[in-house]
């Protein structure tokens, strides 16, 4: 578990993406800015540090060309927000900081 980001490098990076980041995933940064490794069995369990968060396109370009392929669909905020047991997870893409 790596040190939390400061506020000031979280809005360099949306600044940086032109992207707000989930208030969830803002204060996950705010706590540990990455993990290395978040499972034992998987080489590929790397959640990047602050400075490492870059557009799906750049930083993995085989997932981005399937999300092109296959978009995910649009969901509102309603539903979005709803966390359930018993309700599937619902992904979008972030909110540009351009209204």
């Amino acid at each position: 578990m790596r040190r939390g980001a400061t506020p000031g490098a979280i809005r360099r990076t949306e600044e940086r993406l032109a992207q707000w980041l989930p208030a969830s995933y803002r204060t996950f940064l705010e706590v540990t800015s990455g993990w290395t490794q978040i499972w034992m069995d998987s080489e590929d369990g790397t959640i990047l540090p602050v400075e490492g968060i870059g557009l799906c396109r750049d930083v993995v370009p085989l997932v981005y060309s399937v999300l092109k392929a296959y978009p995910l669909p649009s969901i509102s905020d309603k539903e979005y927000y709803v966390y359930s047991a018993e309700g599937a997870p619902h992904c979008r893409f972030s909110r540009s900081l351009t209204p």
